[in-house]
């Protein structure tokens, strides 16, 4: 992309190391957490031993070898291990498999540096959350000699199968331009990865200052999606959350700063997820603000309405004043009263979960008086009011979050003994 000037360029920079090194923190983390427990009393291999302790085995890249762990071999904390030895280049990258019927394997690389000092880079017990098998994806620091350790845990021993495979280095997908507001397409070993191994996707759109964006993608196989909005000249950067990437989904709602061209990344949740993706665009706006406030019907049995992002009725209320996150989406409706009368609002959804609000519209915004979130069986919300006075009350629909969906709003009147009523 091009600089237009030097701190532009060191901003844009800062932005997209932001993205790449939170990506590479994200999937590690999340392929932590979906790993398969360790078996009991396993423990961890220990550091590596210096150089003169052990019979190194030359290794090449691509290779298939099958040995067997056992009595003679060295050990390490009751463990035993075979040690191999790659001369890599800076930057090469390469996959590193250990297989096993008989043990748990775990793989560990180190640089060996003069005088046959050991420097721990990177290991692996359980290549994907189905396995037990070890992988490595590894790619050289710098030139120089590593040795690699393949272990059996908990003191395993019998025949094991060892296969190295050169990969490619670390690169960044191409940009292709989103057509239609929809994309699909497959994320897999032949995916461009980032940092951490992430296979991933990059698609640009252009937006509107001012216009709402929702951004949802569904997929298919084992793969759990992350997805992000970048714009790196304004350090622009809005991601879904991880809990609904573990169910393999993913969704960003956002309100666009400026007017201009955006990123779209769909990043993989751990190097060996693959699968299909589908991603859908919807779009409203921008419109003026404040929203137009609706009148509530107390003659229909329920008020069927949405919060919906083309919809110029629906409103938008910032996490802070100084924030451009979406703190909510709202809608407000106006209810004349009578004093004294009892009544009950009811707010129902089966697509977020809501929350109504009664107060006072005031030039500062909207006043809340009175709240209610879970009130009926744990789930939608209900108010009972009785006004002190004649007048008009100020009713606000929204949900916990920044969502979105159909909504049913009822006014009914409660049984009473006395109203004081004033015409």
């Amino acid at each position: 992309m091009r600089r237009e000037n030097l701190v532009q360029g060191n901003s844009r920079r800062r932005a997209r190391d932001c993205l790449v090194s939170f990506v590479a923190l994200l999937v590690c983390s999340s392929a932590i957490a979906g790993m398969p427990q360790p078996r009991a009393n396993q423990g961890m291999p220990g550091k590596p031993p210096s150089n003169g302790l052990r019979t190194v085995t030359d290794l090449r890249v691509p290779t298939t070898i099958t040995r067997s762990l056992g009595p003679g071999d060295s050990q390490v904390e009751g463990r035993y291990y075979d040690s191999y030895r790659l001369r890599l280049k800076e930057r090469e990258a390469l996959n590193i498999q250990m297989r096993s019927a008989g043990f748990d394997p775990y793989l560990d690389i180190s640089l060996e540096e003069s005088g046959g000092n050991l420097e721990p880079l990177s290991s692996n017990d359980d290549a994907s959350a189905d396995s037990f098998d070890a992988g490595l994806k590894f790619t050289a620091p710098r030139e120089g000699l590593y040795i690699v350790r393949a272990f059996g845990m908990g003191g395993g021993t019998g025949e094991y199968e060892l296969t190295t495979k050169a990969r490619r280095e670390h690169q960044a997908a191409t940009k292709s331009p989103l057509t239609g507001d929809r994309a699909s397409g497959t994320l897999d070993d032949n995916s461009p990865f980032l940092e951490g191994d992430a296979p991933h996707a990059v698609y640009t759109m252009a937006g509107k200052g001012g216009e709402r964006i929702r951004l949802e993608i569904r997929t298919e196989g084992k793969l759990r999606p992350y997805l992000f909005l970048f714009r790196e000249d304004i350090d622009f950067i809005r991601m879904n959350s991880v809990e609904t990437s573990q169910k393999g989904l993913a969704e960003i709602v956002a309100v666009l700063p400026q007017q201009g061209e955006y990123d779209v990344y769909i990043v993989a949740g751990g190097p060996e997820e693959a699968g299909k993706f589908d991603l859908k665009v919807e779009r409203g706006g921008p419109f003026p603000a404040p929203p137009r406030v609706s009148e509530l019907s107390r003659t229909k049995v329920s008020n069927d309405d949405a919060l919906a992002l083309s919809d110029p009725n629906v409103g938008i209320a910032k996490a802070s004043a100084a924030s451009e996150e979406i703190a909510y989406f709202y809608r407000d409706y106006r209810l004349p009263v009578r004093k004294g009368e009892k009544i009950a609002i009811r707010l129902t959804s089966e697509d977020f979960d809501p929350v109504l609000e009664a107060g006072e519209l005031t030039p500062l915004g909207f006043a809340v008086a009175e709240s209610s979130d879970d009130a009926i069986n744990g789930d939608d919300a209900q108010l009972f009011l009785t006004p002190a006075s004649k007048g008009t009350i100020f009713l606000r629909v929204r949900g916990t979050g920044p969502s979105l969906g159909k909504f049913k709003l009822s006014v009914a009147d409660q049984p009473t003994e006395s109203i004081n009523e004033t015409p």
